[in-house]
């Protein structure tokens, strides 16, 4: 451990992701009680966007009925209220080492579809620059950071602009999220360098962020759009 890093472990002790409590000696990014009551998503899921299936059938309901601009999607957790609460404290209350736990998980489970997928870069959804100063970070660039080194895949962070500074999506409904989104980001030009490319957000409820974005970047000329999540609200 480098010297900076243990006097800042001294002042700003690091949690467990989950209880809150402090991570005595550094030993893992999550207590051992927690890890064993990780809300893992499990088969059956949703070949579109991975949300559990609780019903026959490989697409969930949203993926049936709705329209997508992406093409495939991977989330590890469930958003249950330990892990919304989990979020929270990450993009709020500046626990911004609970995104190395999360970039932990996403790429030991995700790794084999993002091989699959083999995507050229990584693209972390932006936030409004008013919300990044007022919070000090952009809590995807964090996990993004993390997963191009597990991934061992560029990351870029100048290609998405968030362009309306939208309100908060979890205080809308299913409709108003898509008219709250609607014309939220702008693209850069150099975008059209790339074929494949792999978003990186923190939850997946509606899908209404991830898919506003991949239609603006096929637009642009990209030509497969996948996403990874830490979190996935409940299919149908």
């Amino acid at each position: 451990m480098k010297i900076f890093e243990f006097f800042l472990g001294l002042i700003y002790p690091w949690r467990c992701p989950l209880c809150h409590d402090i991570l005595i000696g550094h030993k893992g990014n999550i207590c051992p009680k927690c890890l064993k009551a990780l809300p893992v998503v499990v088969e059956p899921r949703c070949k579109r966007c991975s949300k559990a299936l609780t019903g026959e059938g490989e697409y969930c309901f949203d993926c049936r009925s709705k329209k997508h601009f992406f093409d495939e999607g991977y989330s590890v957790l469930s958003y249950n209220e330990k892990m919304r609460q989990s979020i929270v404290y990450f993009k709020f209350y500046g626990r911004r080492e609970y995104g190395n736990f999360y970039a932990e998980i996403l790429t030991r489970f995700s790794m084999p579809a993002v091989k699959r997928w083999q995507p050229e870069v990584l693209l972390p959804v932006p936030i409004h620059r008013r919300r990044r100063n007022a919070r000090g970070y952009n809590q995807t660039e964090v996990i993004g950071h993390v997963l191009s080194k597990g991934f061992s895949i560029p990351i870029r962070t100048d290609l998405i602009k968030r362009v309306k500074n939208t309100k908060a999506q979890k205080e809308s409904s299913i409709n108003e999220r898509k008219q709250n989104i609607k014309d939220a980001f702008a693209v850069n030009e150099e975008i059209r360098q790339y074929e494949r490319v792999l978003l990186i957000d923190d939850v997946y409820t509606t899908g209404s962020t991830v898919n506003e974005i991949a239609k603006v970047l096929k637009a642009k000329g990209v030509k497969q759009v996948y996403f990874v999540t830490v979190c996935i609200g409940n299919g149908f």
